[in-house]
């Protein structure tokens, strides 16, 4: 069954709908911090380490920041259905949303700052 159909059939209750459900989830490790990890161990004179630490600093504070909504999520008793790290993309626009909450009355786009 395709993703678009699992939604619809959640919210058009084809499927029983009780407790939070997780559709998407991106568990694995940011691709930011990996690549600023990998600037941070580089040789190259050039880079400003002090910046590079810097947004490595604050990546990894926004990535707890995100975990944090997402165990509330998951262990709230609100029936609805969870997408999170979405990312849009249409010809040369691209979005991303930290999470995308459907419920049977509402669509709750909920961008995470810590």
């Amino acid at each position: 069954m395709s993703f678009i159909r699992r939604i619809v059939n959640k919210i058009m209750d084809t499927e029983d709908l009780k407790n939070p459900v997780i559709l998407q989830n991106r568990t694995e490790e940011s691709v930011l911090i990996k690549e600023l990890e990998l600037l941070k161990s580089s040789s190259d004179q050039n880079l400003d380490r002090s910046l590079i630490e810097e947004h490595l600093k604050l990546a990894q504070i926004g990535l707890s920041g995100e975990k944090n909504v997402m165990y509330e999520l998951k262990h709230s008793f609100i029936p609805m259905i969870i997408l999170h790290d979405v990312e849009i993309s249409i010809d040369d626009f691209h979005a991303q949303y930290d999470f995308i909450i459907l419920t049977h009355q509402f669509i709750f786009v909920l961008e995470v700052k810590k």
